[in-house]
């Protein structure tokens, strides 16, 4: 039997793209509400990851899907970019490749990003999660040199809420979306009112200077702020703050 032909999209394939699309939301809401069950949590961004990642693992087999995200993987190129572009270098917390076989050929592939942050008050005097949230968060989805989702209208955002009210840490994401990029609409109020102990979903639209120029960013905020941590030292906290400000600064 002849090998199928790599241009001419088999008819009887499923659009991986356009299932994707239709579950990613269900999915990223059910790995959230895993992890608020476990009892090994702690505050650290980078170690919620990893534990999300494997909740990701498990929310696959209760929705009896089959898309697992990879941990801070190297943006993907793009066919676009005919030498190593350097938003190649940066490393989303999680993505999944997914193949659309209705795209032309080059645009087959479809990297959705997910970006993880912790949000509540300050730690520091110098760090402000509900900032980072925008400059080292939605901006990313923004700025060409970081280029996350090149190629995908859509990727999407998770928040760790560990304190503050919603509505407070709202306020506060609006007003450094504002400072730091007015062109971005701010988010609004979920329609469905906040989720406590639970999963509130946000969204907006923007044009950026990428493709596709039309971006559309989900927002997943997970309540955390009834969930028991395990004690972590102030040095592994003071780490995590450091990277994550280097990696800013790249």
């Amino acid at each position: 039997m002849g090998r199928k032909s790599l241009i001419k999209p088999d008819r009887q394939r499923p659009n991986s793209w356009t299932t994707f699309k239709e579950n990613i939301a269900n999915l990223i809401i059910e790995a959230l509400m895993l992890l608020r069950q476990r009892d090994d949590l702690v505050k650290d961004e980078r170690i919620l990851n990893r534990l999300l990642q494997n909740c990701f693992v498990e929310a696959n087999a209760k929705l009896r899907l089959d898309y697992i995200p990879a941990p801070e993987a190297k943006n993907s190129p793009h066919p676009e970019d005919k030498q190593k572009a350097k938003r190649e270098n940066n490393m989303p917390d999680l993505s999944w490749n997914i193949m659309d076989h209705e795209a032309s050929y080059r645009d087959w592939n479809r990297n959705f990003v997910l970006e993880c942050k912790r949000l509540g008050m300050k730690t520091s005097k110098d760090w402000i999660p509900t900032e980072q949230y925008v400059i080292a968060g939605i901006l990313r989805f923004f700025q060409e040199e970081k280029g996350y989702g090149k190629g995908c209208e859509t990727g999407a955002m998770v928040a760790y809420v560990q304190d503050m009210e919603l509505e407070e840490i709202l306020s506060e994401v609006n007003t450094h979306l504002s400072k730091n990029e007015p062109s971005i609409p701010l988010l609004v109020f979920p329609s469905i009112g906040w989720q406590q102990q639970g999963v509130s979903r946000l969204h907006h639209t923007f044009s950026r200077s990428y493709i596709p120029f039309i971006f559309s960013l989900q927002h997943f905020w997970i309540d955390m702020k009834d969930c028991l941590y395990l004690p972590s030292s102030l040095d592994t906290q003071e780490i995590s703050n450091k990277d994550e400000e280097i990696v800013t600064k790249l």
